[in-house]
C-alpha cells in the first residue's frame, strides 16, 4: 500500500482507553504507553513520555480484564512533540501484522 493510501484510509481513535492498557517493549525495556493516537488497517500510532530506543523490531502488549495478548510490529516513523501540558512525548508509528485484532480488542468486541 502507498503512503498515500494509508493516509485516506479510514482511523480508528480509541475513546475510553481507561479499560486496558498497552505496553511497548523495545530493547528490553517496557514502556507504558500513554495514548492511542490512531489505529486503522496499517497500523498504530502511539504517544507517550519520554524516549524509547529501539533497533528495528518491537512488542506491542495488550492487556484487559478479558484478554491479553503480545503482537510484533515494525517502527516505521518517529517523532517528538508537545503534550497539551507542555510535556515532551515521543510519538510512533508502527507498522503491525493484524491491527484488526488490537482494534476490535479497543472497541470491547472480543469478549
Amino acid at each position: 500500500m502507498k503512503n498515500s493510501e494509508k493516509r485516506r484510509e479510514v482511523r480508528f481513535t480509541p475513546i475510553d482507553q481507561s479499560q486496558w492498557q498497552l505496553l511497548v517493549h523495545a530493547n528490553g525495556k517496557s514502556h507504558p504507553v500513554g495514548s492511542v493516537l490512531d489505529i486503522s488497517n496499517s497500523g498504530i500510532a502511539l504517544a507517550f513520555p519520554g524516549d524509547i530506543a529501539h533497533n528495528g523490531n518491537i512488542f506491542i502488549e495488550y492487556r484487559s480484564h478479558v484478554i491479553d495478548f503480545r503482537v510484533e510490529g515494525s517502527v516505521m516513523w518517529k517523532s517528538r512533540k508537545i503534550s497539551a501540558a507542555g510535556h515532551a512525548q515521543s510519538v510512533l508509528g508502527l507498522q503491525l501484522p493484524s491491527p484488526p485484532l488490537l482494534m476490535e480488542a479497543m472497541q470491547g468486541t472480543h469478549g
